[in-house]
C-alpha cells in the first residue's frame, strides 16, 4: 500500500494508493472546498477552479448537484503534467451518481474543440448513451481513439441514480484500456482507432480540466459529484478494488 504524499495526509483518505496521484478532488474535505462559495481546489496537486452553477450538497458524503444544462468545474489555469498523449499510461476515477434521463455527458475530461489540426482532441472519462467510456484521441480525417467501454446493461443494473466509482484507465497499449465499476472489471470492449495516432497539440494551454462538461462547453453530465483523481500511471486491478474499498464506506456501500 502506497504511503500518503507528504502534505496531504489527514485530507484524503489514508488508505487511497497515491503513488502516482496528480489530482485529487474531494468536496467533502474542506481542504478541497471549504462548505461556501464556488472554489474547489484539487489538494494534491493545488489547482484550483470554478464550479459553476451547482448546489453543493451539504452531508457527510459532500458533492456538488449538477443539473446536466450549466452546472460545471472547469480547472483555473494548464496542467501540463496531465496532457497525456495515446502512448501515455493514466487514470481517472470518480465517485459520482448519474441521473438516468441524461444521454451524454462527461465526468472529468480535457477536451478542446480543435487544437493543431486534430478536433475534438484530448482524453476524457465520460458517460455515453448508457455506456461509460475512457478515451485519448481526436480527429483527423476520422477518428482516432484509444477508448475502452462498458456495456449499456451494465449501466442499466449497476450505474444509474446511485453513488459508484467509474475508473478509466489507459494502460498506454492499445487494446489493453479498462473501464471499472466499483472495483470490478466492466470493459465490454476495447479499441484502438489510431494508426498510426495523432500526437495530441496541447501547445496552446486550452486543453483545461474540467468537470462534468468538455472543454467545448457543451456534454453537461446530469448527476452528483463528489470526487474525482487522476493518476500519471496505470493503476492496477487491485489498486481500483483498494481505492473503492477505503471510500464505499461513507456512500453507505
Amino acid at each position: 500500500m502506497a504511503g500518503v504524499k507528504t502534505g496531504i495526509s489527514g485530507q484524503i483518505n489514508n488508505n487511497i494508493v497515491t503513488d502516482g496521484l496528480l489530482f485529487y478532488v474531494d468536496t467533502a474535505y474542506k481542504k478541497s472546498y471549504p462548505k461556501t462559495g464556488t472554489t474547489v481546489t484539487d489538494i494534491v496537486g493545488n489547482n484550483s477552479g470554478t464550479w459553476d452553477g451547482a448546489t453543493f450538497i451539504n452531508t457527510f458524503n459532500g458533492g456538488f448537484d449538477n443539473d446536466g444544462t450549466n452546472d460545471y468545474w472547469l480547472c483555473d489555469s494548464r496542467t501540463p503534467e496531465m496532457e497525456f498523449q495515446y502512448d501515455d499510461a493514466f487514470t481517472l476515477s470518480s465517485w459520482v451518481k448519474i441521473e438516468e434521463n441524461n444521454q451524454y455527458g462527461m465526468i472529468v475530461n480535457n477536451r478542446r474543440a480543435s487544437e493543431g489540426g486534430i478536433l475534438y482532441s484530448g482524453w476524457l472519462l465520460s458517460h455515453n448513451e448508457g455506456k461509460a467510456v475512457i478515451a485519448v484521441g481526436g480527429y483527423q480525417g476520422g477518428y482516432k481513439w484509444r477508448d475502452a467501454s462498458t456495456s449499456t446493461s451494465t449501466f442499466t443494473n449497476q450505474v444509474y441514480n446511485q453513488m459508484v466509482n467509474i475508473v478509466g484507465v489507459n494502460t498506454g497499449v492499445a487494446g489493453e484500456q479498462k473501464i471499472y465499476i466499483n472495483g470490478i472489471d466492466a470493459t465490454d470492449t476495447a479499441e484502438d482507432d489510431s494508426d498510426p495516432p495523432a500526437t495530441i497539440d496541447y501547445s496552446s494551454g486550452n486543453h483545461r480540466i474540467n468537470i462534468n462538461r468538455d472543454g467545448v462547453g457543451t456534454h453537461y453530465l446530469q448527476s452528483e459529484t463528489s470526487v474525482v483523481s487522476i493518476y500519471n500511471r496505470a493503476l492496477s486491478a487491485g489498486e481500483i478494488l483498494q481505492n473503492y474499498q477505503a471510500q464505499k464506506g461513507r456512500f453507505g456501500l
